[in-house]
């Protein structure tokens, strides 16, 4: 269940930015040095490139899906992008933002627990395994 955290396939920095001196683009800085083996896409709405690599402008947009997504975005759009993640299939997401509306994310996390096997692990954190392993 907490492979999605511990052993992603491809992970996904919602919010990226391409300066390294700022959360969201320290974040990204972070994921792409770090050694990962899979790929890391970053995500913003304009698109474009950032850091030197494609920028997608939606979790929609990226060919594969990501199973990890890190969320950087202003607080007021956090719910809508933990219900972009659950429909474009992520298996994790951590959450990064402040200033969340915690009602509003406890309404787009309740949709997401709809979903068989989507779990809750912290406030911050939700785990939305893949269906797929479960069925035989």
């Amino acid at each position: 269940m907490l492979d999605c955290f511990f052993a992603p396939r491809s992970i996904a920095v919602v919010g990226a930015a391409d300066d390294p001196s700022k959360l969201r683009g320290k974040l990204l800085k972070i994921a792409l040095d770090s050694g990962f083996d899979g790929p890391v896409h970053p995500v913003h709405p304009k698109g474009g490139t950032i850091q030197g690599h494609q920028a997608y402008a939606s979790l929609a947009d990226i060919p594969g899906g990501a199973d990890l997504v890190l969320i950087a975005t202003p607080g007021a759009t956090v719910p809508g992008v933990v219900r972009e993640a659950v429909a474009a299939g992520a298996r994790g997401a951590v959450i990064l933002s402040s200033g969340v509306d915690m009602a509003e994310l406890k309404d787009a996390k309740r949709a997401a627990w709809s979903a068989p096997g989507v779990e809750e692990v912290d406030n911050r954190v939700v785990v939305m395994p893949d269906i797929g392993e479960h069925m035989d």
